[in-house]
């Protein structure tokens, strides 16, 4: 084994290759680490219930909308949704912190407990943000059977 033109020692090519070993458990060892801890955040999400609270804000789409209206950008605004706390068939669009922030204030006060969320970026619009807590999907649930049992009433086919 050669270093810089020069012959090495059995010794010095053993402390080469024991470093060279070194360093790649090293790194195997970091990136293992990062998994693990990847993997151990979404655990405990999982055991949490999802994502609860002002902490979806650390979660796409939500971690890069602006921090209020005034600095959208409204030609380039975000695709953040929430389900409406009105509409229970209607997803509202998001385009700053501050309406998540007022949103979830008005999820706590109507249902005394802060919402928890599943994130599923690669669903539709309207299913990108799903919330977990049972009393608001009972409420969404109710609305979208009322809605329809109205509009059956102005149906053609009778």
């Amino acid at each position: 084994m050669k270093n810089n033109n020069r012959i090495l020692t059995e010794s010095q090519k053993k402390q080469i290759i024991q470093d060279k070993e070194k360093a790649i458990l090293e790194s195997f060892a970091s990136t293992f680490n990062k998994i693990k801890r990847i993997d151990e955040n979404k655990i405990n999400e999982e055991a949490s219930g999802g994502i609860v609270g002002l902490d979806i804000l650390n979660h796409e789409p939500f971690v890069n909308l602006p921090e209020t209206r005034d600095e959208v950008d409204w030609s380039n605004r975000g695709k953040a949704v929430l389900p409406s706390l009105k509409d229970g068939d209607v997803s509202m669009s998001i385009l700053e912190k501050e309406t998540v922030k007022q949103w979830i204030t008005a999820f706590t006060d109507e249902y005394k407990e802060e919402p928890s969320f599943e994130l599923n970026p690669e669903g539709p619009g309207h299913e990108k943000v799903k919330v977990l807590n049972q009393s608001f999907n009972d409420w969404q649930s109710r609305y979208i059977d009322m809605k329809a049992s109205e509009l059956k009433k102005f149906s053609s086919k009778d």
